[in-house]
């Protein structure tokens, strides 16, 4: 059994362009534009929230006569519903053993045990407050979607938003294979609605059903790349998609090329692309 398995397409051969794919060229510029916009200073404003919600989990901790219901919604939103909850540990953490080890560890680094303080409600609200305020400073936040955050123009911002540099190579890989041939077919101020409309549904689906993380932002091109591989399919299912594959396996790999017909290639991507949103792993 191979260690890993990676198909790419990356060229069709409808792509013998007629013209300068203007609109194409024009969404992944803006794609790159607003990557580099945004990127670093998404980066250090989660940093930023990371830091202020442990502050306020720190405080929250072992505080049983508190109001700690706003915290625990927050941490429920990040995937994180148990956060103030000893569940977390390992179940060796209550071991005997391991815990007389680490108490005598401890007392040799000359660790005190940490004690719950005496922390008024005041001061956890304001803790709760600050990092609900780094939340929603986040570029992701603000421009990408959430259901925990939502705004009317994140239904579109977030299609130019990615959350690294894979993630923005793959979407305008496949995007300049697509659009770059429909625009030859299709008008250009339809293109672009197309792209925005790809953007829209794909969003308010996710949202509907993909919401389990409300505070978690969606962001990415994947839903308008994903319309437009579909009317791809439509307009040239007879032409042909040149793919590149590689195959590892433990003391060797193999790459190479093959075409595949787009009635066959296309459908198999989008099949992997909702496994993949399935498995949640195109959520940043």
């Amino acid at each position: 059994m191979p260690l890993a398995f990676l198909l790419i397409p990356y060229f069709t051969d409808r792509q013998r362009l007629m013209r300068i794919p203007i609109v194409t060229v024009s969404l992944m510029v803006l794609c790159v534009v607003v990557f580099l916009a945004t990127w670093g200073a998404q980066r250090r404003a989660e940093e930023e929230f990371l830091v202020a919600l442990d502050a306020a989990v720190e405080l929250a901790w072992g505080q049983e006569t508190l109001d700690t219901e706003e915290l625990q919604s927050v941490c429920a939103g990040l995937g994180e519903p148990d956060c103030l909850s000893q569940d977390l540990l390992p179940e060796w953490a209550g071991s005997e053993d391991i815990g007389y080890l680490i108490d005598d560890l401890m007392s040799v680094l000359g660790i005190a045990e940490p004690e719950p303080g005496s922390v008024g409600q005041e001061e956890l609200d304001a803790a709760v407050a600050a990092a609900r305020e780094a939340y929603e400073g986040q570029p992701f936040v603000r421009l990408g979607l959430a259901r925990g955050s939502f705004t009317i123009h994140g239904l579109v911002t977030y299609a130019f938003l990615h959350g690294g540099w894979m993630h923005l190579v793959g979407n305008l890989l496949f995007l300049w294979m697509a659009a770059s041939s429909i625009e030859h077919v299709w008008n250009r101020g339809f293109l672009v609605g197309f792209y925005l409309a790809g953007a829209v549904i794909a969003g308010g689906f996710q949202l509907l059903f993909m919401g389990e993380f409300p505070l978690v932002p969606m962001v990415g091109a994947s839903g308008s790349v994903a319309a437009l591989m579909g009317a791809y399919l439509l307009l040239f299912a007879k032409s042909r998609i040149k793919i590149w594959y590689l195959v590892v396996f433990i003391l060797m790999f193999r790459s190479g090329t093959f075409f595949a017909p787009a009635w066959l290639a296309i459908p198999l991507w989008l099949f992997w692309q909702v496994f993949m949103w399935g498995m949640g792993m195109d959520t940043q």
